[in-house]
């Protein structure tokens, strides 16, 4: 039942505009419902006025609701905007009648079985709600609705169990603070690490339009689905967080800045389901941005437009429209996908991109990683699907840093359409490589072949391919020592699939002699596939062994040498 006051509802703020005058009344009908209510009174809160719009009465009368219970949220009290809070035995309904709203409370969980909605103006307006109690982790195993954009702040921790859902325009669930003026006023919004090691961890459904979801904090998991139709997602943490604002609330540009990073390198693990639609001709948009921290990817990511099940299997939105597939990024100085892992940035009208500790060739802004594995089994796939060119995928590990290390065992995917198109392009760098037994296709079914780029910092083709046993993904490597061999079968294999192969080298100071060479000591034989082309850009020295042959016989094969390809050693 809605608790009532001398008649009237929570919502009715008529009899209290005369301030703090009529507290002491108040507050004794307050106690002769709670003499009379068999239940509990979860919240009250009431603040007196400033100004006659911003009148708020906060009583939930609930009948199976302690004082701090974990069913609904208690002690509302809104210090920025327009709105009114009001409960039932199961649910608790806040109508907002302003574009933005700042709410704080003692404690923000939903139980199972119940539910909190939020009324917005539209589907552009947000409400702010931060917990103030300390220790008082959010849980929210019943459902959170709303029409417009919700934020959770809560330091102690934020968990979507199993049972809970989260259906919103937009979802921003983070343990870093923002301030209320700054969110209040609109645009880009800061959210300040504050040092806290406490986790979100999405165990449930989250599904939300067009202004995205959002976790953000040191320690983030996700075993759930999160899924945004029009929007983008991010998982981000181990630095300061910037959402940019756009016409839909927050559309990042994402953006981790340089101060404010944990002293304790935090963790993003993904072993759920990551699936950003996009907008009607282009695919989503999935950022997992943790620097000097890790990530872990044991699940499946989606950045493209695809028909959508809910629960039931029933479709709520076809695909019907043909796009190019969308971006991934994974940024963190240690990166493991596992043999379970699936990245799909594919699109139908071209493909997509996919960023795996670094740009290709490390150009841009993003944090370039020191580690990156991708096990045997993992897939990614940046492919046009039917009509368009392939994408981009690109694993990364700075190749400047002695200790880096890349290492990929699974399939990358960057094909042209079936009906025409041009092959994409996969790059696999770092300062030493290890891609045996790699998978890296960048064919071109009706048009010109694509390319897979090798940029370790010296490079010898031979029979057997380097070897960098993994540690316990995500915490290291142990890689062999010198610099990187690359098996002939590999590069042949490529080839037969009608990919052009492109090595090239970096040569890093201080690595010794023959730093920056390319090695050739076996045969490279392309037996299969249509014309393509083998590259070698070495930093210095291009020595190929006597009696090896570089050669086809089944379709073109351009070679390309070139020493001292970057023109630094006369």
């Amino acid at each position: 039942m809605t608790a009532s006051l001398n008649g009237r509802t929570s919502g009715d703020c008529a009899p209290f505009h005369s301030g703090k005058r009529r507290l002491s009344s108040v507050l004794s009908e307050i106690r002769r419902l709670l003499g009379s209510s068999q239940g509990y009174v979860s919240s009250i809160r009431i603040r007196t006025p400033r100004v006659a719009a911003n009148c708020l009465i906060a009583v939930a009368g609930l009948a199976a609701a302690p004082l701090f219970g974990g069913d609904l949220p208690t002690g509302g009290d809104i210090v920025a905007g327009h709105a009114v809070i009001s409960a039932t035995e199961h649910t608790l309904n806040v109508d907002v009648a302003s574009s933005r709203a700042v709410i704080n409370w003692d404690s923000f969980s939903i139980g199972a079985g119940h539910s909190a909605n939020f009324q917005l103006p539209d589907s552009t307006a947000a409400v702010l709600n931060r917990v103030t109690s300390a220790q008082m982790p959010s849980t929210i195993s019943g459902a959170l609705n709303s029409n417009g954009n919700i934020l959770l702040v809560n330091p102690s921790g934020i968990v979507v169990s199993s049972s809970g859902t989260v259906n919103t325009n937009g979802f921003a669930a983070s343990v870093f603070d923002i301030g209320d003026a700054e969110f209040m006023k609109g645009g880009a919004l800061h959210f300040n690490n504050n040092g806290s090691n406490a986790a979100v961890t999405n165990q449930g459904t989250i599904a939300t339009g067009n202004g995205g979801a959002h976790l953000i904090a040191n320690q983030i998991s996700n075993e759930g689905s999160i899924t945004s139709l029009g929007g983008n997602i991010t998982l981000s943490g181990g630095g300061e967080v910037t959402l940019q604002d756009g016409v839909t609330y927050v559309q990042p540009t994402l953006e981790t800045l340089a101060g404010g990073i944990s002293p304790t390198a935090g963790l993003i693990q993904n072993t759920g389901s990551i699936r950003a639609t996009g907008a009607a001709t282009a695919g989503g948009e999935v950022y997992l941005v943790n620097p000097n921290g890790k990530i872990l990817h044991d699940g499946t990511i989606t950045a493209g437009q695809t028909a959508i099940a809910d629960a039931q299997q029933n479709i709520v939105q076809p695909a019907t429209t043909p796009v190019e597939g969308g971006r991934v990024q994974l940024e963190a100085d240690n990166i493991s996908l596992t043999e379970n892992s699936t990245i799909d940035a594919s699109g139908a009208n071209g493909g997509g991109e996919v960023l795996i500790g670094g740009d290709w060739q490390g150009t841009g802004d993003m944090h370039q990683a020191t580690r990156v594995a991708i096990a045997e089994g993992a897939k990614v796939d940046a492919s046009a699907t039917t009509q368009g060119d392939g994408g981009t995928i690109v694993a990364w590990s700075n190749v400047n840093e002695r200790e880096s290390v890349t290492s990929v065992h699974g399939t990358l995917s960057a094909t042209g359409g079936v009906n025409g198109g041009n092959g994409g392009r996969i790059e696999t760098s770092g300062h030493r490589l290890d891609v045996s037994g790699i998978i890296a296709n960048a064919r071109a079914y009706a048009g010109k072949a694509g390319a897979w780029l090798l940029d370790p910092y010296s490079l010898t083709v031979t029979n057997s391919a380097t070897n960098t046993t993994i540690v316990a993904p995500p915490l290291g490597f142990i890689s062999s020592s010198g610099g990187t061999n690359v098996a002939a079968s590999d590069i042949e294999a490529a080839l037969n699939t009608g990919s052009s192969v492109y090595l090239q080298t970096s040569g890093t100071d201080g690595d010794g002699n023959g730093a920056g060479n390319i090695n050739v000591n076996v045969d490279i034989t392309k037996s299969a596939g249509g014309n393509t082309s083998l590259s070698l850009y070495a930093h210095k020295d291009i020595v190929i062994a006597n009696n090896v042959a570089i050669s086809s016989s089944s379709g073109e094969l351009a070679i390309t040498l070139k020493a001292d390809s970057d023109s630094t050693n006369g």
